[in-house]
């Protein structure tokens, strides 16, 4: 990684990763750790992409937390996301002991929804 996508990085990681955890934990109630697989995103315009999947996560557990039932669960069992760049095309969401792992491709193409997430959140749970 060059000092370009250190800068995106870094940008990326104190806004947008920072602004999405504060979001998650203010409709959950508690802190939920967002991981990014950095290695995985080796250039500016993947780095750059990951508002996307930030966003659709945080919609995804909005909807989730659509009644108190939904924050309970959420409360109890979502305990990490983990966010990286698909080795294939392929983009998937599942959770599995509370760790939600979304992996997108990055390139500006299809994305998983947010009602995509919210069903791999909610089946998890």
């Amino acid at each position: 990684m060059g000092l370009e996508e250190k800068r995106a990085q870094k940008e990326v990681e104190e806004k947008q990763v920072a602004t999405a955890a504060a979001k998650i934990k203010g409709i959950v109630g508690v802190e939920v750790p967002i991981e990014v697989d950095w290695a995985s995103l080796p250039t500016v315009q993947n780095i750059n992409w990951l508002y996307t999947s930030l966003n659709s996560v945080s919609s995804a557990v909005e909807k989730v937390a659509k009644d108190e039932m939904g924050k309970q669960a959420l409360k109890e069992g979502l305990k990490k996301v983990v966010i990286r760049k698909s080795a294939s095309r392929q983009t998937s969401a599942a959770m599995k002991d509370g760790v939600l792992t979304l992996e997108e491709h990055f390139d500006g193409g299809s994305w998983t929804s947010a009602d995509g997430i919210k069903a791999a959140i909610e089946k998890g749970l």
